[in-house]
C-alpha cells in the first residue's frame, strides 16, 4: 500500500478491496481525510469492509458493491487507484497449497479479467495521478504481459518506478520491469501539457480572466500561440 503514496485529503479508489485490510492501511495513510472508495463484487464481502471501517473509526471509507470488470459510473476523478486483482495465487502457494488444484483453464482466463479491471481503474485516474496494479502470483502472463499491454494501449500512462525506500521502510523494487515480474506495476497518468492546463482553467473558470491585467492576458495568449489584442 505504501507504493500508492496515498496522502491526506486525496480521492482514492480500491477496486478489489475485500476484506478491507488494504483500504484500512490507505485510510490511515490519508489520516482519515479525503475520500476512499472501497469496492467489491459481493455484498457479504462489502459488509466486512464496512464493519472493519466502523470498528477502526475510519469514516473516510465508503464501501460499495461494484463489478470492477465493468466501467465505473458517477465517480469523481481519483488521485490514486489500486487494482489488486484476482489472480492464480502462485506467489503464496506455500501458505495456500490448495491453489495447485485450480483448473488450468480458469487460470488461463485470468489475464483477460485482470486487464479489464486495470483498464476500468485507469479511467478513474486524474492527470498526474497514480495507478497501482498488483497480484500475488509469479505467472508472467498475469504480471508483465498485462502491464506491457496496458502501456502499449494507453499512451496517456507511463511507468512510475517504485522508490527504493518507500514510506514506512523496507526495500522497493528498483525499477518498473522488476516490479512487474513480481506482481506490481505502478503507472503515472501523464499531467496535461501546460497549454492545455491553461486553456482548461480559463474555460472552466471565466471569473479568473476578470482578475487579470491586460499584460497578463497578453502573455497567456502568447503562450498559447494566439495573437495579442
Amino acid at each position: 500500500c505504501s507504493l500508492l503514496e496515498a496522502r491526506p485529503g486525496q480521492a482514492v479508489c480500491d477496486c478489489c478491496a475485500a476484506p478491507g485490510g488494504k483500504s484500512f492501511t490507505l485510510a490511515e495513510d490519508m489520516e482519515n481525510t479525503g475520500s476512499l472508495h472501497a469496492f467489491d463484487l459481493y455484498k457479504g464481502r462489502v459488509g466486512l469492509i464496512q464493519q472493519g471501517a466502523e470498528r477502526l473509526r475510519l469514516s473516510c471509507i465508503q464501501a460499495g458493491r461494484k463489478d470492477a470488470s465493468k466501467p465505473y459510473e458517477g465517480l469523481e476523478p481519483m488521485d490514486r487507484v489500486l487494482c489488486d486483482v484476482p489472480c492464480s495465487g502462485y506467489g503464496v502457494i506455500r501458505r495456500k497449497p490448495e491453489i495447485r488444484y485450480k483448473p488450468l483453464a480458469t487460470v488461463r482466463e485470468l489475464p483477460r479479467l485482470q486487464y479489464a479491471i486495470l483498464e476500468n481503474g485507469a479511467a478513474l485516474v486524474k492527470p498526474g495521478g497514480l495507478l497501482l496494479y498488483a497480484t500475488c502470483t509469479l505467472n508472467p502472463a498475469e504480471n508483465g504481459a498485462v502491464a506491457s499491454r496496458f502501456l502499449q494501449e494507453h499512451p496517456e500512462f507511463e511507468p512510475a518506478p517504485a522508490r527504493r525506500h518507500p514510506p514506512g521502510g523496507g526495500a522497493a523494487p528498483p525499477h518498473h520491469a522488476a516490479a512487474c515480474k513480481r506482481g506490481l506495476g505502478r503507472f503515472l497518468r501523464r499531467p496535461l501539457p501546460q497549454k492545455r492546463r491553461l486553456m482548461n482553467r480559463e474555460l472552466t473558470d471565466p471569473r479568473d480572466i476578470k482578475s487579470k491585467t491586460l499584460p497578463q492576458l497578453q502573455e497567456e495568449l502568447a503562450a498559447l500561440g494566439l495573437p495579442k489584442y
